[in-house]
């Protein structure tokens, strides 16, 4: 039987790479074509079939709560978890929402803008059998080492590995729960830094995009991807 997937939108960050453009509004409200970086998550999500979605939020977190609410518009479930700034980075974030989150969950950052149809993670979360799976793009100019590399088995290797191409993060994943295992409510620590033991175990997996991705981390990024939606 098809199982629900819910997803976290990781919001808390500062934004500071953004300048100027994020000292009176938060990063994920930051608006691509007349409509907030935050909401085509929501709407992708929304359109895969995800009804349950958790935010966590920080830095002028009121603004995103008034802006997004609660999940009205979309016919889903919006749920919040505030966080002081820079408290938890983003595993401890999401260890902190786990008692929200299905099993697996859907990660996304909120200031990506891609076309990749989610309901791709959902299929492969029903049958999944690593403790995260990530969703990688051929190296864009902004990063051109790349994060991670994949073996012949989709596992996700480290570059000090390479047997190939390396890979650039995207910022999508799907979780299970027991990846944070080990992670105690309150840590700070970084999702990266999580995955990074069962990388040599060959528990985290991953595949390829080829579409459109941009991690809108700066105004000139911003400015790429206004002109390019």
């Amino acid at each position: 039987m098809k199982q629900d997937v819910s997803a976290m939108i990781l919001a808390a960050g500062r934004g500071r790479r953004m300048g100027d453009m994020t000292n009176h509004t938060p990063k994920p409200l930051i608006k691509v074509n007349g409509k907030s970086l935050i909401e085509w998550q929501i709407e992708r999500l929304v359109s895969a079939g995800v009804t349950n979605i958790v935010i966590n939020v920080a830095y002028l977190a009121e603004l995103i709560v008034d802006e997004v609410g609660f999940g009205e518009p979309w016919g889903i479930t919006i749920c919040y978890l505030y966080e002081p700034l820079d408290a938890y980075d983003t595993g401890g974030g999401i260890a902190r929402a786990l008692p929200w989150l299905s099993d697996p969950f859907i990660v996304v950052n909120a200031d990506v803008m891609t076309d990749y149809d989610f309901s791709h993670l959902i299929h492969y979360s029903q049958a999944m059998k690593s403790l995260a799976h990530l969703i990688l793009v051929p190296n864009p100019k902004h990063n051109l080492k790349g994060d991670f590399c994949l073996d012949g088995q989709s596992n996700i290797i480290d570059k000090t590995d390479k047997i190939g191409q390396s890979y650039t993060y995207t910022g999508i994943s799907v979780c299970r729960k027991s990846l944070f295992a080990n992670v105690y409510v309150g840590e700070k620590v970084s999702l990266p830094s999580i995955w990074q033991s069962f990388i040599e175990q060959k528990a985290i997996s991953g595949e390829v995009y080829h579409a459109n991705w941009c991690d809108v981390g700066t105004p000139e990024r911003w400015q790429e991807v206004s002109n390019g939606y």
